[in-house]
């Protein structure tokens, strides 16, 4: 469990910019910046990239001898979303978001930020 505890202050520690990049990495199709707003689908909400929350979970290793921290990115709006959950803009609302051609963009008066 000491480990857990280690990478968690090491997450606490890191400054935005590592957040976001971090997040970057680990999400399927969008990159965030400090900054930027993040939809979650699981709940519907935003959050500010530099917000997003870890999940620190002890899982058996090679045939249970060790236990071994895993880190979880997720939703920080108490919520089960995680990287898969998350995009820069709702490009599946037609009400919202448009495709120009070059790709999806807020219509114009629709951006809720």
């Amino acid at each position: 469990m000491l480990e857990a505890m280690e990478l968690e202050k090491k997450f606490k520690a890191m400054t935005p910019e590592e957040r976001c990049s971090l997040l970057s990495d680990h999400c399927i199709s969008c990159s965030f910046s400090v900054g930027d707003h993040v939809w979650c689908l699981h709940c519907e909400k935003w959050f500010l990239a530099e917000n997003i929350a870890v999940d620190l979970h002890m899982t058996a290793g090679m045939l249970g001898l060790r236990e071994t921290p895993q880190v979880y990115f997720k939703c920080p709006n108490d919520c089960s979303g995680s990287p898969l959950d998350f995009a820069d803009l709702p490009w599946w609302d037609s009400e919202l978001t448009e495709n120009d051609g070059e790709g999806y963009q807020w219509i114009k008066g629709k951006k809720p930020y």
